[in-house]
């Protein structure tokens, strides 16, 4: 591994979290998806989501860290989402650009709790009106956790190209999707 590298589990962790990313933007507009990508510094996935209503670009901002909790534990994500939802609501009520990435406790499957990262990118999609009111974000958490389980094998799909293959364009994307769908 050379300086600076990503270790190959957390190349696998944020696999997941762009998958998770992804499949919920495809979801609602698949035309909003650019590509994605993970490497041995980076991982993002390139998703517009300037049109989409405030719920959906918070479902797409949870995503991430809901799908790589799911992917790390092994269990489903289940559970009362206050907490993360408070969570989030401090972090940007408390400057984001001082602290731009966490780990959030996931709630999985048995009362156990999987830490996800969640990042400034992730921060900036959510949308103003959900940023510091956990009460609005609370059952979009919720919504989303169901998303990812019921969407289980293809956010699987999604991430093990992205291991593999490092880059995935926007056409890639949706073929595959068609594909597992």
């Amino acid at each position: 591994m050379a300086d600076g590298e990503l270790p190959e589990n957390d190349r696998e962790r944020n696999a997941y979290h762009e998958a998770g990313h992804i499949v919920q933007a495809w979801a609602i507009a698949p035309a909003s998806i650019d590509g994605a990508e993970i490497g041995a510094f980076v991982s993002r996935s390139l998703i517009h989501t300037g049109e989409y209503n405030h719920i959906a670009r918070a479902k797409v901002a949870v995503a991430g860290a809901i799908a790589e909790a799911r992917a790390v534990s092994g269990r489903p994500v289940v559970g009362n989402f206050v907490d993360v939802a408070r969570r989030i609501a401090w972090h940007i009520e408390y400057r984001l650009d001082r602290y731009p990435a966490q780990w959030l406790p996931i709630p999985t499957e048995g009362d156990q709790t999987e830490d996800a990262g969640f990042s400034d990118d992730d921060y900036m999609r959510l949308p103003v009106s959900l940023q510091t009111h956990p009460e609005r974000l609370e059952p979009v958490l919720g919504e989303t956790a169901q998303f990812v389980e019921v969407n289980w094998e293809q956010i699987h799909v999604i991430a093990s190209e992205l291991l593999s293959r490092n880059h995935l364009t926007g056409d890639e994307i949706r073929e595959l999707l068609g594909r597992a769908s």
